[in-house]
């Protein structure tokens, strides 16, 4: 008999966390597991899942992890609402009989955990980023506090990467806590214009593309200062940045190429949903995030055959192999960011050797029936008595 999975999102855009979870459900799929998804509300999420035959619930339930700490009055509303939730929960699980409950992100709160293990279903918890460090959010209580419950009500503790693993060992049983890399399987294949345009592409230059959202940690600031240091040097090349944010942060890039003379050089694109017609028409790829708790660009980089240039922090290191598939640089240097780079201008022929290193390489370690065999095995081997 085949197992049947209810595995919880939270939230229903389309962004990195939910196309893992997109991504994951797939996996399962293509094992013949059953998966009843639950989301906080509508969105272009709950089409991608009806698409692939995933029945979704709406249930309204809150974050525990907010920008703002809240008073005492509102973190007792929260209280009260988790018991409400953990009722409601308790009857739909009665109804749909799951063989295992899946918590996906740390930010959904623990209604579900605590519903699972009033009726003796096995609870896992996957969890996919820093929160403070990478979106700067707060646990609504202790971390200590957050972290015991995590622990009490979960049979296991998924992380995406080994960085994670380290942050929330320090709360949660290091015993209990499985790595489970994503799939990073792109469905969405570049067809059509992108925003309206065809990327530019200069053959008597480098080709580098940073991709993601616009925002300080994401390090396009200091993608703009290496491309000012490589020109001090005598280097030119092609910077294309592509990802949508804030207006206020995009002046100040652009003030930022102005001032230090790479306009010619650098060039800032709004979000696009066809990032993948940009990572073909580049060379390298570029990962200048503080505190990247995995890496999706990076692999999705990788299985187009891009070397990538990356920081030395996060889970960076983990994904770039110095030298193999791609070069990493000291994070906050901007001369060696444009040292690595040069390294690729002085050496074209390792474009396409470590091209090929890392296609080969996030082939083979990042697709569906990888992420699927090691989730069920995880899952079986947590919901054993003792665990």
């Amino acid at each position: 008999m085949n197992s049947k999975v209810v595995y919880i999102g939270h939230s229903a855009r389309l962004d990195g966390a939910e196309r893992c979870f997109l991504e994951s459900i797939r996996a399962l799929k293509l094992k013949e597991v059953e998966v009843i998804a639950f989301l906080p509300s509508e969105g272009p999420l709950c089409e991608k899942l009806t698409a692939i035959g995933v029945p979704y619930h709406i249930l309204n339930f809150p974050r525990w992890m907010r920008k703002n700490e809240i008073s005492g009055v509102k973190k007792i509303k929260f209280v009260l609402w988790q018991f409400s939730l953990v009722r409601k929960f308790k009857k739909k699980l009665l109804e749909l009989k799951p063989d295992y409950v899946i918590t996906n992100t740390v930010v959904i709160s623990p209604f579900a955990a605590i519903a699972s293990k009033k009726l003796g279903i096995p609870h896992f918890w996957y969890i996919h980023e820093f929160g403070d460090d990478d979106h700067g959010i707060q646990f609504l209580f202790s971390r200590k506090r957050t972290g015991e419950i995590i622990d009490k009500y979960s049979r296991k503790v998924f992380v995406n990467s080994n960085i994670i693993r380290e942050k929330f060992q320090q709360i949660i049983s290091p015993d209990k806590m499985e790595l489970l890399h994503y799939a990073v399987e792109n469905e969405e294949n570049s067809n059509g214009n992108v925003a309206g345009n065809e990327p530019s592409r200069n053959d008597e230059k480098l080709n580098i593309l940073l991709l993601g959202r616009m925002v300080e940690k994401k390090g396009q600031a200091e993608a703009v200062r290496g491309i000012a240091a490589l020109k001090q040097k005598g280097y030119t090349v092609k910077l294309t940045m592509v990802g949508g944010g804030k207006s206020s942060f995009k002046n100040e890039l652009k003030a930022l190429i102005q001032s230090r003379g790479v306009s010619e050089e650098v060039e800032i694109i709004d979000f696009t949903s066809e990032p993948m017609k940009y990572l073909e028409n580049s060379d390298i790829v570029l990962m200048c995030s503080k505190c990247e708790a995995f890496g999706r660009v990076t692999v999705e980089a990788m299985k187009k055959g891009k070397p990538v240039v990356g920081a030395n922090t996060g889970a960076t290191p983990e994904i770039i192999k110095d030298g193999f598939n791609g070069k990493i640089y000291v994070h906050g240097d901007e001369d060696d960011l444009a040292n690595k780079i040069i390294y690729f201008i002085d050496n074209k022929d390792k474009l396409q050797e470590m091209g090929s290193n890392a296609r080969q390489w996030a082939l083979e370690n990042f697709n569906y029936d990888v992420h699927a065999t090691k989730l069920l095995k995880f899952l079986n081997s947590g919901s054993a008595p003792n665990s």
